[in-house]
């Protein structure tokens, strides 16, 4: 009876394992149940923005429960020990230093993707659509332990206000027609004892003598001029994109060029103002290019401009917008088709206020005098140009209100 017991108790040992297996192989597989949370960069990631490559990024996955998941997305920080090492002391550059950019979708430097995953338990795709702050898109990939794919498309900006292309108006002798200059500071310009003039008056000026070497030999032409011969249009993209349409006089045969996507991107943030996203490199680089003075040390002023320009890197730089200005009282140009596209105060005084020493070194006002003079273009401007710079720390002091920028219009000039 006891081996007969013992017999029986295996049998039922063995049916309620059988039954179990049974149980366990009907259950269906849970997608990515063995996927764990991983950042997918270079070498083990596929990214593509609208059927174009999409370098520079971060892509991460973080598992939930249920066959569910979240993709982040943010680009790579910029690492610029090395530009700054040729700048800076060691001491001032002690270690690595990296700054946030700007994300693959305009105005989101980090992006949270809820997914839902189909497949088997280590291998799955996902699909679907979702919204940013600024943005719809568009999104599918596939995901595995070793490597991410993902293709992110239809990028729209929910606020399309300003899509299309932009074209610069026809150059004429009224520089308030390409240009807004307004800056209002109770300081003046002293061009000589007892005699001062309006700053923004003396820019107006600047802009419209002819100082640079034109297309034709022993012909000059001013700035104002250069930059009509340079820019054709600006195009904002309903996806966010700023292209533009400029003419490259490098070139062996000049003609004009279209810049790619991905340079530049934008967001409209509210009705008065866009923000505007740049290559961090060039704004790096451009910030960098001066080196030391022996008569000041400019690392104070370089870590000043990196306080005022590191957080637009990521977070866009502020660019207003709206009806064009006709002359230096502040008459408006009524003109719906014409906009102004300008840096404000809150922007453009910071930056002044940091490269005001610059001002107060005699080396670097001497030389700009120097330069000046050796240009017979400059003419009368030149004696006068000692007095304009070393006004400009109470100037800058000083200022209520500054607006730099330029005028755009949405229909095309005529052909000449």
């Amino acid at each position: 009876m006891i081996i007969r017991k013992n017999y029986l108790y295996a049998a039922f040992a063995v049916a309620a394992f059988m039954l179990s297996s049974c149980k366990d192989n009907d259950e269906p597989e849970i997608p990515g149940s063995s996927l764990e949370a991983k950042s997918y960069t270079t070498e083990t990631l596929a990214f593509t923005i609208d059927g174009r490559t999409a370098e520079n990024q971060i892509v991460a996955f973080t598992p939930a429960e249920n066959g569910k998941g979240t993709i982040t997305i943010q680009s790579t920080p910029l690492d610029i020990s090395e530009i700054i090492g040729g700048v800076m002391t060691a001491a001032d550059n002690s270690g690595a230093l990296t700054i946030p950019t700007a994300g693959i979708i305009p105005g989101s430097p980090k992006v949270e993707i809820p997914v839902v995953l189909t497949g088997s338990d280590n291998e799955c795709s996902f699909t679907g659509s979702s919204e940013s702050t600024y943005c719809t898109f568009s999104y599918s990939g596939k995901i595995s332990a070793e490597k991410l794919s993902f293709d992110l498309t239809d990028v729209k900006l929910k606020n399309t206000s300003l899509a299309g292309t932009w074209y610069v108006p026809t150059l004429n002798n009224n520089a308030f027609d390409q240009l807004r200059v307004k800056w209002q500071a109770e300081k003046q310009v002293e061009l000589m004892p007892g005699y001062g003039m309006p700053v923004e008056t003396i820019l107006g000026m600047t802009f419209v003598m002819p100082i640079l070497p034109g297309e034709e030999s022993g012909k000059k032409v001013s700035l104002l001029q250069m930059y009509t011969m340079l820019l054709n249009n600006v195009t904002f993209g309903e996806d966010g994109s700023v292209t533009a349409l400029y003419t490259d006089l490098d070139a062996e045969t000049p003609g004009q060029v279209e810049a790619p996507k991905g340079l530049a991107q934008y967001v409209v943030a509210d009705d008065n103002t866009i923000r505007l996203f740049l290559d961090p490199y060039a704004i790096i680089k451009a910030t960098m290019t001066q080196a030391r003075s022996r008569a000041i040390d400019t690392t104070a002023m370089i870590e000043g401009l990196l306080t005022q320009l590191i957080p637009m890197l990521s977070n866009g730089i502020p660019l207003h917008y709206g009806a064009a200005l006709l002359d230096p009282e502040g008459n408006v140009n009524e003109d719906a088709n014409v906009k102004s596209f300008y840096l404000g105060t809150e922007t453009l005084l910071p930056i002044l206020e940091t490269v005001k020493p610059l001002f107060a070194d005699e080396e670097f006002v001497n030389s700009i005098i120097e330069i000046a003079g050796s240009n017979p273009d400059m003419g009368a401007m030149a004696p006068m140009l000692g007095g304009i710079l070393k006004s400009m720390p109470e100037i800058i002091d000083t200022t209520s209100k500054i607006e730099i920028g330029v005028n755009l219009s949405k229909v095309k000039p005529s052909a000449e």
